[in-house]
């Protein structure tokens, strides 16, 4: 019994031994990557990824950090859910008038849309490889689904993005986001994405896209949140919760604003010349 009992621990040892020289013998993924993960090119990171926005609130500028393969070109997306977007359709009437004459309805449109690449959209890869991974502003508009004329489709889809461009929405800055050698096999990616000022709650999701070859890909993805703060959500709950509330409210403010304003412009056109 003793003798048996006392070879046990000695082959546990060697078994022990020989795992360690299988590990050791074993070579480590290429890159740096772990087993069925994407390792070092994962790596994204957004400054700051949770804003507050109050009823000053002017904007927030995002510091995006990322990696890709060495010798590729890089794109960011920071973009919301898509959604319904609709939209009036201005007229003349009788010749004379200009009025809502009817609606303009697109289906899977992003309320926020920012783009920031390290070389031309066109440059980038084909433009199928372009849509289906949503680069480019006509990649918007080969997913969006309108409801009209498909003559008109991409008209108002123009105007469309011109609206969402000039309110800062919409936005593409080519050749904006940096390139530098990292780590080895790898390039370094930064660039800043601005949220303008009309930006509405909710999260949005950014992206790191790697191209090369005519090809690409999602190497990494996070999100950022914006949430209003202060008297600003104070005064959004109270619209959604209690609407009667704020119509009442609203209604004597602006009272209040034309009166004040008529006893100051009152006073001033009464003084003597």
């Amino acid at each position: 019994m003793t003798g048996r009992g006392a070879g046990v621990p000695g082959r546990a040892v060697a078994g022990l031994l020989l795992g360690l020289l299988v590990l050791a013998g074993t070579p480590a993924p290429a890159g740096g990557e772990t087993p069925g993960g994407t390792g070092a090119l994962a790596a994204l990171t957004v400054m700051p990824d949770d804003v507050r926005a109050d009823l000053l609130f002017n904007g927030a500028l995002l510091h995006v950090r990322g990696t890709i393969p060495e010798g590729g070109q890089a794109a960011i997306v920071c973009a919301g859910p898509g959604g319904r977007l609709k939209l009036r359709r201005k007229g003349r009437v009788w010749g004379l008038f200009w009025l809502n004459t009817g609606e303009i309805v697109f289906d899977d449109v992003p309320s926020l849309y920012l783009l920031c690449t390290s070389a031309p959209v066109a440059q980038l890869a084909p433009t199928v490889v372009l849509n289906r991974l949503g680069a480019g502003l006509d990649a918007l508009e080969s997913r969006a689904a309108f409801a009209g004329p498909a003559a008109e489709r991409r008209t108002l889809f123009g105007e469309m993005v011109r609206l969402k461009t000039g309110e800062g929405l919409y936005a593409v800055a080519e050749g904006a986001a940096r390139l530098r050698p990292g780590a080895p096999g790898t390039l370094d990616v930064a660039a800043d994405l601005f949220l303008p000022a009309r930006t509405p709650p909710g999260e949005f999701t950014v992206r790191l896209m790697s191209f090369r070859g005519g090809d690409g890909s999602v190497v990494a993805e996070s999100t950022v949140a914006l949430r209003q703060a202060g008297i600003a959500a104070f005064i959004s709950r109270m619209a959604h919760e209690r609407g009667l509330l704020y119509g009442i409210v609203s209604v004597v403010l602006a009272i209040a604003a034309g009166m004040l304003t008529g006893v100051v412009f009152g006073r001033g056109s009464r003084r003597p010349h």
